[in-house]
């Protein structure tokens, strides 16, 4: 995910660092997620957190966690209802 703040960009530079302090450590905190462009290189043993001030963020990543499944033949498979259908204008009317 890519938006204003992002540390996409500077992921290469600062894992390193990150990694270098997770030595030893079982637990990683990343307290601004975000698009969670840091914790998903961080190594799945070690148990990743990660909390953002958006509450309709943290939302989705818990739905996506918890709800959604993968399949080897069909890929992700979400829940129905998961993804309402909404018409143009409501998503203009969200959006604004």
């Amino acid at each position: 995910m890519n938006y204003q703040g992002s540390k996409q960009g500077i992921v290469e530079f600062i894992l390193p660092h990150i990694e270098h302090e997770l030595i030893g450590r079982s637990h990683y905190v990343e307290p601004f997620v975000g698009g969670a462009n840091v914790i998903e290189h961080i190594d799945s043993r070690c148990c990743r957190c990660g909390y953002d001030k958006n509450p309709q963020l943290i939302m989705l990543y818990h739905h996506l966690q918890n709800e959604v499944t993968y399949d080897k033949r069909l890929g992700y498979v979400f829940p129905d209802g998961m993804f309402p259908d909404i018409t143009k204008e409501q998503y203009h009317h969200i959006r604004s």
